[in-house]
């Protein structure tokens, strides 16, 4: 006999979760009738997807803010605990992406990516990690990235955000270790979700750069590896053959990656347009 799911019925917070892989993760989820907690700045895109997972599941729940504002969030914690003590599973999921060189960008990108991407989690962390800590049980999922592990050229402010989020996750589940609380980090490769349209570049050509890039796996895939491996309790999950790839180069021969970013932003650079267009951030 099978057993029970450690998702089953249990309080599951999911931010960035009206599309992409947030999105994924609940449609799965809710599928162990797990009291679902979705945020997003996307309202319309929240709506929909609660009035669907509704259908077998009362116990969604929906919350429209930007998780880079900590007021905002402290007022949906401030919810979360008038019906629970502590959630069982905090998946940092929201985030953003904008590519270009760093001579053409401008403070702006960087202080937005900076606060979506590191500072949304951050927010999540400092509000819901020392729940779990007084309740000794909690799982906390950062979704970090390929652009995590290795220095992908054209994407310094993703890269910036993403490698404080893996370096804040690693020592994180060092400390979280003494409370009986886990911590995983998650560095997916290419993922095909709306981010290939909403993700802007700046300077350079979005059709050339994809056809750069591997095809990726989708939403749904990405999502069901993310739960495996945070069923098994893993403290670092990558995921696609191709981050995988990158990841054991960087750790073993990183002047031949470096090669090989070289190269590949050498072409990128000839495919130089006067304006922004709108590109994928692997991860």
């Amino acid at each position: 006999m099978r057993r029970p799911s450690v998702f089953f019925k249990k309080a599951i917070i999911i931010t960035g979760a009206a599309s992409g892989i947030g999105k994924a993760l609940a449609r799965l989820l809710n599928k162990h009738k797990a009291r679902l907690y979705l945020l997003d700045l996307n309202e319309e895109g929240l709506l929909t997807l609660s009035e669907s997972l509704k259908k077998t599941n009362p116990n969604v729940f929906i919350f429209c803010f930007d998780v880079s504002d900590h007021e905002r969030f402290e007022n949906f914690c401030q919810e979360f605990l008038k019906t629970e003590t502590s959630p069982d599973y905090l998946f940092n999921n929201a985030g953003i992406g904008i590519g270009g060189e760093v001579k053409d960008l401008d403070i702006q990108t960087w202080k937005r990516i900076i606060e979506v991407n590191l500072f949304g989690t951050i927010n999540g962390v400092q509000l819901f990690y020392p729940l779990m800590v007084k309740n000794r049980k909690g799982h906390i999922v950062n979704i970090s990235s390929l652009a995590g592990l290795a220095p992908l050229p054209g994407e310094a402010p993703y890269v910036a955000s993403k490698y404080a989020i893996q370096g804040l996750t690693e020592a994180l589940e060092i400390e979280a270790s003494f409370y009986n609380v886990k911590v995983t980090a998650v560095c997916p490769g290419v993922v095909r979700t709306p981010i290939y349209r909403t993700g802007a570049v700046i300077g350079f050509s979005k059709k050339k750069i994809l056809e750069l890039w591997p095809k990726g796996i989708t939403a749904k895939d990405c999502a069901e590896l993310i739960l495996e491996g945070v069923e098994k309790g893993k403290r670092i999950v990558v995921i696609t053959a191709f981050a995988k790839a990158i990841y054991f180069a960087k750790r073993f021969f990183s002047s031949l990656l470096r090669l090989s970013f070289l190269r590949y932003f050498r072409i990128v650079k000839q495919s130089k347009v006067r304006r922004g267009q709108s590109v994928q951030n692997p991860g």
